[in-house]
């Protein structure tokens, strides 16, 4: 079930109707009514899917130990750290770079790319939502604007790295043999 991150954050369960105190008098009548379609839709998405996330905490330490982002705080997995649970979050801090998604061992977190936009889900709540960069030379999406922005922030200055813009790794590589051979034989 989708979910937004803030009706995850702040979902109240709903209160059930029940028979009054008066009718209740004599009567062996149920005294919760059940709830009405749209409260019990509310209740549902209110699930945690404990069933689905098992606690192991792989998608906080890649985040935020292996990537340096530090866009999941999950107190439920984190249990010694002083920060609380908070769905919002990756909303603002997570790059799209999928390294939750590739490391969790059931499937909790999920990816998908779709008419440009990479939405990144927690056991259906969405975490984050990302514009995808074209690539220049094939016109395939292929990476978020802010991983782009994060790649390029962290090799600026380092001279042995050479960053080749806005290309695919498919067509950075094409690129690099295409240089690599030109240098190799000249006409």
């Amino acid at each position: 079930m989708e979910i937004s991150s803030q009706e995850k954050s702040f979902s109240y369960r709903p209160v059930i109707p029940v028979v009054n105190l008066e009718d209740r008098e004599g009567s062996f009548q149920e005294v919760e009514l059940g709830m009405p379609v749209n409260s019990a839709i509310q209740e549902a998405k209110r699930c945690l899917r404990c069933d689905i996330c098992i606690s192991c905490g792989q998608c906080v330490e890649v985040c935020r130990d292996q990537m340096g982002v530090d866009a999941i705080h999950l107190s439920y997995v984190d249990r010694n750290s002083t920060s609380e649970t908070d769905f919002h979050r990756p909303s603002k801090y997570c790059i799209g770079c999928g390294s939750c998604v590739i490391n969790c061992p059931t499937t909790a977190i999920t990816m998908q790319d779709k008419d440009g936009i990479r939405t990144l889900r927690m056991c259906g709540a969405e975490m984050a939502r990302h514009q995808l960069v074209t690539c220049t030379s094939c016109g395939s999406f292929f990476v978020t604007e802010k991983q782009m922005e994060f790649v390029e922030k962290h090799i600026a200055g380092k001279n042995k790295i050479k960053y080749s813009g806005n290309l695919c790794s498919v067509c950075a590589r094409k690129n690099a043999a295409e240089n690599l051979i030109g240098d190799f034989f000249v006409f």
